[in-house]
């Protein structure tokens, strides 16, 4: 900006000018990406993304850890405890430039560890060929369903 006077009296045809620069940084700008779903046992690639930043810190409200706390995409590694939690808030801050230097803006992601399935056939057995066969100790864990096949064709049928 350029600010301009006129002189007074025996002045009055001189003039004076003066320059002043307003620079404006701009807020720096956080966003973690969203919120997402991993199977228990899977890592975790982040999308998130920043403006106008002199730093990154990914933290976790768990106790898994970063590849990269510093990166935009950093690889999340949950550990035992966030997936006994089921889910974990991750943060992404952003650190300011020049006059923002002192701002940080902040973001978060959930993220949720599903149970991976757990089948349990029972213990293996040896049974005489005639007659039917009740099998027993069979489990399943965290599954939309399950069914039982046969090792080879015409062995035998299940019952349901």
């Amino acid at each position: 900006m350029t600010m301009t006077v006129n002189g007074l009296l025996q002045c009055a045809s001189e003039t004076a000018t003066a320059i002043f620069r307003l620079t404006l940084d701009p807020e720096p700008t956080a966003d973690a990406g969203p919120n997402a779903t991993i199977c228990a046992g899977d890592n975790h690639q982040l999308n998130g993304n920043a403006t106008f930043y002199r730093l990154l810190l990914w933290t976790t409200s768990g106790t898994g850890g970063f590849n990269n706390a510093n990166l935009l995409n950093p690889i999340y590694t949950p550990s035992a405890a966030d997936t006994a939690a089921g889910s974990v808030t991750l943060t992404l801050a952003a650190y300011g430039i020049g006059t923002c230097f002192d701002s940080i803006t902040y973001d978060s992601m959930i993220l949720t560890m599903d149970r991976a399935p757990v089948a349990n056939a029972g213990p293996d057995a040896s049974y005489c060929v005639n007659g039917p066969i009740t099998l027993g100790g069979a489990y399943a864990w965290n599954n939309t369903g399950y069914w039982w096949t046969r090792a080879a064709v015409n062995d035998g049928t299940f019952n349901p």
